[in-house]
């Protein structure tokens, strides 16, 4: 019970120091999406940008609201025991992002350099925790440089270490701070430990990125001299080839289809969404904000779709309810669960309720066809 309570004080305070970042990310977050949205609804009225401007804009729209969504599980991560998804993963595409997300938080007079290989492998990690252990050393890094004109430096190359083999993609976090003394590099990597000042830290971070890192088969190393600078080098194993060239090949074939798909949120707006894009895809769409009217157009032609996608918190009738009451009139019915809430769900959990698929909002373009098309081409 008494360690209950300490892992309940550590990460109360751990949220607490938390919320602050996060409201300063949503405010940075939301900043391109507004501003960006305003231009193009003025450029829609002036009808004086070209297409290739709009498009830029709506890049950037996406780009934001993929990182809200990021920060949306940063806080589940917190909150609550999330399922860790690991898989394997380019690293470069989410240091750009954090890079970027970190560029507008640093002094004008902290310079940083990026030197990434992006043709040095996949490694199986948690893109969410993998943002918030590059986001956690980078921030150490800036607040070692201080006020002073410094550079951040990040790297990421294929690397070879005593086991020969093993091949390693090596992430380097350096910077031309303070420094670490060498007496207390041992240390830096255990809970609280901190040589920040007080309210700059709860000298969790390291420790946090040890423990993550570690789980995912890596390990790091700290290369520093008081006065010259830290580097932080972390290992991570690199997936075999033939991984890579089945993860860039899966789905990558057509993803269009003709099937009559239901979809039921009591949500206008993700109905719209969701409509538009499986349009866009070609698919017949039939969209329904409340799941009794769903089950009644269902059970009148229970072969009239081939595919039903639901929310899962709905007033009337939950996604679970939907689910069974289909099972009923048609068993090998494909259902998908869509929801926006934080439930641990896992794959078991999904399937035994009678689910062929699941994910969470917001769910991009590219997923949605992916997932649709796999159940649909599935055997079951």
């Amino acid at each position: 019970q008494a360690e209950q309570q300490l892992r309940h004080a550590q990460k109360m305070e751990a949220i607490g120091t938390l919320a602050g970042g996060i409201a300063h990310d949503f405010n940075n977050v939301l900043t391109p999406i507004i501003g960006y949205a305003e231009i193009i609804r003025l450029s829609i009225t002036r009808k004086n940008e070209d297409k290739e401007s709009l498009l830029q804009f709506v890049g950037e729209i996406l780009n934001a609201a993929r990182r809200a969504k990021s920060l949306v599980e940063q806080i589940l991560t917190f909150s609550r025991s999330r399922e860790h998804k690991v898989f394997p993963q380019y690293l470069h595409p989410i240091i750009k992002e954090v890079l970027k997300l970190i560029r507008v938080t640093l002094p004008t007079n902290i310079k940083i350099s990026q030197d990434l290989d992006e043709d040095c492998g996949m490694v199986f990690i948690d893109p969410v925790q993998f943002h918030q252990v590059l986001l956690n050393l980078c921030t150490n890094s800036a607040q070692s440089m201080g006020d002073n004109h410094g550079e951040l430096i990040v790297s990421l190359k294929k690397s070879k270490t005593d086991q020969k083999d093993v091949e390693w993609v090596e992430l380097c976090v350096a910077d031309s701070g303070a420094g670490i003394a060498r007496d207390i590099q041992e240390r830096v990597f255990e809970p609280y430990f901190t040589t920040k000042e007080k309210g700059q830290g709860t000298g969790m971070g390291l420790a946090m990125v040890h423990g993550i890192v570690t789980r995912w088969g890596g390990h790091i190393e700290l290369k520093s001299e008081e006065g010259l600078g830290a580097a932080f080098h972390l290992f991570f194993p690199c997936v075999a080839s033939e991984n890579n060239d089945e993860q860039r090949t899966t789905y990558r074939g057509a993803l269009l289809g003709n099937e009559r798909i239901m979809v039921v949120d009591d949500q206008e707006a993700v109905l719209k969404v969701t409509k538009k894009i499986l349009d866009t895809l070609g698919y017949t769409v039939s969209i329904f904000s409340s799941s009794r009217e769903a089950i009644k157009c269902f059970t009148s032609d229970p072969e009239g779709f081939d595919l039903i996608i639901t929310d899962f918190a709905m007033p009337s009738m939950t996604g679970m309810e939907l689910c069974a009451e289909v099972k009923k009139q048609r068993s090998n019915m494909p259902i998908i669960l869509c929801t926006g809430y934080g439930e641990k769900f896992t794959d078991e959990d999904v399937s035994q309720a009678g689910f062929s698929a699941w994910f969470t909002k917001p769910v991009s373009l590219q997923n949605l066809a992916i997932t649709v098309r796999k159940v649909l081409d599935s055997d079951d």
